[in-house]
């Protein structure tokens, strides 16, 4: 039996990012732009297969309604057709993410020169995997987990989240450890 996975990202950003690594670097799988922290899941439930691992990519920079983000993310624990959530989440957003996987850069505007023209260009990158390579760009270090996260957000699916290298299928194996 085939298992899926569905990425639930916040904008479009980290939908090229997800698009970009996929089949390569991460495994392959859906992505959905959707809001966790603004909108009822139950507008997306209907969408998903059985057997999903739902990988949650969250920015934390705007902390509001958690209560919503909480209730969205045991709805998604509860769902059947669920197999496990993974919670990804973003030191405050995805461009911070990216400085902070990247040894030269300090500043998001140092790839294009505009940290207001960012999204746009980022989006509109035909190679994102060689634009990112060319600041040194370590896809190991994103997503680190954040102890001050749990306080907000305590969800089990966010503890100790780890991001491991499997060496036999050359790809990020994102796991849950018990």
């Amino acid at each position: 039996m085939a298992n899926y996975y569905l990425y639930i990202v916040e904008g479009k950003t980290e939908h090229v990012f997800v698009d970009a690594y996929k089949n390569d670097i991460i495994w392959a799988g859906k992505v959905e732009v959707f809001n966790l922290w603004n909108n009822d899941i139950s507008k997306i439930k209907r969408k998903i297969k059985p057997r999903t691992t739902a990988i949650c990519i969250l920015d934390i920079d705007v902390m509001k309604n958690i209560e919503r983000l909480n209730a969205n993310l045991k709805v998604l624990e509860k769902l059947s057709v669920i197999a496990k959530v993974i919670v990804l989440i973003q030191y405050k957003n995805f461009e911070d993410e990216i400085v902070g996987a990247s040894a030269n850069i300090k500043h998001i505007r140092d790839i294009y020169g505009s940290k207001k023209d960012f999204k746009s260009l980022f989006c509109a990158e035909r190679d994102v995997k060689n634009k990112l390579s060319k600041i040194s760009f370590d896809i190991n270090k994103m997503w680190q987990f954040h102890e001050d996260i749990k306080v907000q957000i305590p969800h089990q699916t966010i503890n100790d989240i780890q991001i491991n290298r499997d060496k036999k299928q050359s790809k990020i194996k994102l796991s849950q450890s018990k």
